[in-house]
């Protein structure tokens, strides 16, 4: 779009015509949301405050803080942060698989003899 109004010297109605492109998508501005900046901080320090723990819980308690919120709201920024992931409760399951693991292979095959 640029490149036609910079090189070209065509007014951005006629090229937003030209790429069959709205004008409102053109000069739309991304907002910044502080309110979610603030949501995803305290997400992280109750994390921290409480690893192990998963979306449900930190909705209920970020509502105890008084915060009007809703669990799909933080469920969304939870997975988008990547704070599911490496829990404790999912590194004790992996901890005891490695030991699964680990003890089926002491197990040595059984030596046959020959019987001839």
């Amino acid at each position: 779009m640029e490149h036609l109004l910079a090189e070209w010297r065509y007014t951005e109605r006629h090229a937003c015509r030209l790429v069959k492109q709205p004008r409102a998508t053109q000069r739309y501005e991304a907002r910044i949301d502080y309110e979610e900046r603030r949501i995803r901080k305290r997400l992280h320090e109750l994390a921290k405050k409480h690893p192990g723990s998963g979306y449900r819980r930190m909705t209920r308690l970020l509502r105890r803080e008084g915060m009007k919120i809703n669990k799909k709201r933080v469920q969304r920024l939870w997975r988008e942060e990547g704070l599911g992931k490496n829990t404790s409760s999912s590194l004790y399951l992996s901890s005891r698989w490695t030991r699964l693991q680990r003890r089926d292979r002491k197990v040595k095959p059984m030596k046959y003899t020959s019987l001839l």
